[in-house]
C-alpha cells in the first residue's frame, strides 16, 4: 500500500488541529472514495494515536471497503478510547458502518463484536 503524503500547510507544516484532518478526509472521500479517505487517515493515526474520532472514521471506511475485520479492529479501538460513550451510541446507527453489521449478523458474530465492556 501507497503512504499518503499529508499535505502541508504554508512553510512546510501540517495542521495540528484533529478537526482539520477529519474535514480533510471526509472531502477526500467525497472526490476520490474511501480508499485515499483510509490512506490520510491512517497516517494522521500515527499523529493521533489517542484520537477515538480517527479510528472510528477508519472503521467507516474500512466497511465501506468491505474489509470488515479491520473494521472490527478500528471499531474497537474507537470504543476503547472514546471516554464519553459518543461511539457506542452512534455506531448502530450509522449508515457507513451497515457493511460491517450485516457481515456480522450474517457470521452470528454482532453480539460478540464491538462492545465497550472488552
Amino acid at each position: 500500500m501507497m503512504r499518503a503524503r499529508l499535505p502541508s500547510v504554508g512553510a512546510g507544516t501540517t495542521p495540528e488541529s484533529i478537526e482539520a484532518w477529519i474535514a480533510l478526509a471526509n472531502s477526500t472521500r467525497e472526490v476520490a472514495g474511501p480508499g485515499e479517505a483510509k490512506a490520510i487517515l491512517i497516517e494522521v493515526s500515527r499523529r493521533f494515536p489517542a484520537e477515538w474520532v480517527v479510528a472510528y472514521n477508519l472503521a467507516c471506511y474500512c466497511a465501506q471497503l468491505g474489509a470488515i475485520a479491520e473494521a472490527v479492529l478500528w471499531l474497537n479501538k474507537a470504543l476503547s478510547l472514546d471516554t464519553h460513550q459518543r461511539v457506542s451510541d452512534e455506531a448502530l446507527k450509522d449508515p457507513d458502518l451497515v457493511p460491517l453489521w450485516e457481515a456480522l449478523t450474517e457470521a452470528g458474530l454482532q453480539e460478540e463484536c464491538c462492545s465497550k465492556e472488552k
